[in-house]
């Protein structure tokens, strides 16, 4: 018997150089893809950080704009009622009814904790948060113990010793001419994962007189003794900060503040 045997056909594979240049491809291929996805995620953590970081400014403004804007508000303001008589606008201190303790909102300079001197890096303002028409529980005009200590507001920027940037609410208080004067509390936290550092705070005082033509405060020779003076306030706060997790993501922002309540005085 005769068998056939067929010859096997010898298999054809890759050589080391093919095999080489393939791996090599792959790797580019590989590390382009991987590349791509980390710049993708970078993106989106830079994305998240700056919108975190805008709506917490956002939050901080709002705050501090709806709060300011309710300066001078005085619960005596009826029909009839002489405006100048606002104890929460006059133009002096004093201890009678007709000359008041200061309460006018006032933009000054700030030592902080660090100590740096901020400059404009506070202000101080006051309103009739019970509506009872003065700040003074008698109404005597004296300030004494008892009275309404929690009418005397602010907010201010500090710095600590260990370099943490803070905004600090004013609880209590008895005077607008003091910014280390009261009880202060922190608003925002910058340790404990927060991803937001507060650098800068600001107010700039663009109040102007309206029954003259010179700018706030009615530094003018027109005005004399018994004149009633009329100031529109307007305060412009200016805001910086970083995300606290890469601070190459900052924000600066600005808001001019219009106070509802006019400053009406008279010249003493």
């Amino acid at each position: 018997m005769l068998i056939k045997v067929e010859a096997m056909k010898k298999q054809a594979g890759f050589t080391l150089i093919e095999i080489m240049v393939a791996l090599t491809v792959g790797l580019i291929v590989v590390s382009a893809t991987i590349a791509v996805y980390i710049a993708t995620i970078r993106s989106s953590a830079d994305t998240v950080r700056s919108t975190r970081l805008n709506h917490d400014l956002d939050s901080v403004i709002a705050l501090i704009s709806n709060d300011l804007r309710r300066a001078g508000y005085w619960g005596g303001a009826i029909g009839g009622s002489d405006a100048t008589e606002n104890p929460y606008t006059v133009i002096s201190g004093g201890t009678t009814t007709a000359n008041f303790a200061p309460t006018n909102v006032t933009v000054m300079n700030f030592t902080d904790d660090d100590g740096t001197v901020r400059t404009n890096g506070c202000i101080l303002y006051s309103y009739d948060a019970d509506g009872d028409g003065h700040y003074d529980d008698d109404a005597s005009g004296a300030f004494n113990s008892g009275d309404d200590t929690n009418e005397f507001y602010g907010f201010r920027f500090n710095v600590s010793s260990t370099g943490a940037g803070v905004i600090e609410i004013r609880k209590t208080g008895t005077t607008t001419a003091d910014c280390t004067e009261g009880d202060w509390e922190t608003l925002n936290v910058t340790d404990g994962g927060e991803a937001v550092e507060i650098t800068n705070l600001t107010f700039t005082d663009t109040s102007k007189c309206l029954n003259v033509s010179d700018a706030s405060p009615c530094v003018t020779t027109a005005p004399g003794a018994g004149d009633k003076v009329a100031i529109s306030r307007d305060i412009n706060v200016s805001l910086v900060a970083n995300s606290l997790i890469d601070d190459s993501v900052t924000k600066t922002l600005n808001s001019n503040i219009k106070i509802r309540n006019d400053r009406h005085y008279r010249i003493p």
